[in-house]
């Protein structure tokens, strides 16, 4: 007899960037400096 599995949706999270990420995230090379970006409700 067959075994009938459910597969999970898997369940997505919000993250907040911090400024110090926002900063870490161009010193790695992930955002550009020059890049315009927008924070929305924040």
């Amino acid at each position: 007899m067959p075994t009938q599995t459910l597969e999970q949706t898997p369940v997505m999270t919000h993250y907040r960037f911090s400024v110090v990420d926002y900063y870490r995230l161009a010193e790695v090379g992930i955002l550009d400096w020059e890049a315009r970006v927008e924070f929305l409700d924040g």
